[in-house]
């Protein structure tokens, strides 16, 4: 949340001062796969979120290698992807959500949006920097140690500085390893206590409920929030840590900002999550009986390879059979990092 804010921010300075200085400005969206990086939402929806007065008809977007295929395999799918991001960019030029409100009205969602971003990085803070034992949680209960068996990503999983800690880690590996347990935490940690918060205060949910009805941006944040709570499985994320020997409290934490997300979302849009969006219901419908079978194959797995001494001969087939796992998970999940 705090994330999402600042990029918005960035965006509007930058464009301010392209203006003031005379340079046409394009800015480079990497949109990825993963909502954790910025990405995930219809490229449509995404290019209305976009702070206005950002994008002068010129856009540039890169588009995650996993993704390609599902959106220029086919020359009919590469036409209608290519129409969609004609058409949001050309409309996200000449809208302004800013013309139907009082000055009033504005400055409310704008410092409603400061106080939602300063409470969620606090709490993100509190919960995976300041608390060495999620890491460990990370560590003992993901599968990220065996990301080299795959093909994703350009870099290695850490950084020369901080290897092997919370501030060393890269965003792919960070985002690879709660999407492959169904947990997704890189996306809602902090954004639950942050909508809670505010929801408590005098006419919050008021406030909320409008600023997701009259401001792109907003309504595009808690859709993308209900998208990677719906793809979460909390059952499939505790049976990671029960079996791989994750610390029991630090899930626990996690379990209660996640329902304090969904509750708090549950609110604001009176209707039960995703219900307005039945191609997701239909899409993870049938894809979760497929994941769901390897999530239990990967933790046997990771078990077997775990229990085995350095250098023993089934630690090779062990690596590649992790890998097929890990490849159809993140396929099945479509937010890889």
């Amino acid at each position: 949340m705090a994330a999402s804010w600042e990029l918005y921010r960035a965006q509007e300075s930058l464009a301010e001062l392209a203006r003031e200085r005379g340079i046409s400005l394009v800015l480079f969206h990497g949109r990825g796969g993963t909502v954790g990086r910025g990405g995930g939402s219809p490229v449509f929806r995404a290019l209305t979120a976009l702070p206005p007065k950002t994008v002068g008809g010129r856009i540039k977007i890169t588009e995650q290698g996993e993704v390609i295929s599902q959106k220029f395999g086919l020359l009919p799918l590469a036409e209608r992807s290519l129409e969609v991001m004609l058409t949001g960019t050309v409309l996200a030029a000449f809208r302004d959500f800013r013309k139907n409100l009082e000055q009033a009205e504005l400055e409310s969602f704008l410092s409603s949006m400061e106080e939602l971003a300063e409470t969620s990085r606090v709490a993100f803070r509190r919960m995976i920097h300041e608390d060495p034992a999620l890491f460990s949680l990370f560590l003992s209960s993901t599968p990220v140690r065996e990301l080299t068996h795959v093909h994703f990503g350009s870099r290695p999983a850490y950084r020369e500085r901080g290897a092997g800690t919370m501030a060393g880690i890269r965003a792919i590996p960070w985002n690879f390893g709660w999407t492959q347990i169904r947990l997704m935490a890189s996306a809602w940690v902090g954004a639950g206590t942050a909508l809670e918060r505010a929801l408590s205060r005098p006419n919050g949910l008021e406030l909320l409920r409008s600023m997701a009805a009259k401001w792109p941006f907003f309504d595009d944040l808690l859709d993308k929030l209900e998208m990677v709570l719906a793809k979460a499985d909390l059952e499939i994320a505790r049976l990671y840590v029960r079996q791989l020997g994750g610390d029991t409290r630090v899930m626990a934490d996690l379990e209660a900002e996640f329902n304090r997300t969904l509750e708090s979302l549950h609110k604001i849009r009176g209707r039960d999550l995703i219900a307005g969006h039945r191609f997701l219901q239909g899409s993870l419908s049938l894809r979760n009986p497929y994941v769901d079978p390897l999530n239990l194959l990967q933790v046997s797995l990771l078990k077997k390879k775990r229990a085995l001494a350095e250098g023993h001969e089934d630690l090779r087939h062990i690596d590649s059979a992790l890998g097929t796992t890990l490849n159809g998970i993140a396929q099945g999940m479509r937010n890889t990092g």
